[in-house]
C-alpha cells in the first residue's frame, strides 16, 4: 500500500483519505 500527501491531506492508495 502506498501513500502520498496532497496539500494538507494524506491519500492512501486504496480509497482512504485522512484529513
Amino acid at each position: 500500500m502506498s501513500s502520498y500527501m496532497t496539500g494538507s491531506q494524506i491519500v492512501v492508495d486504496g480509497g482512504v483519505l485522512l484529513s
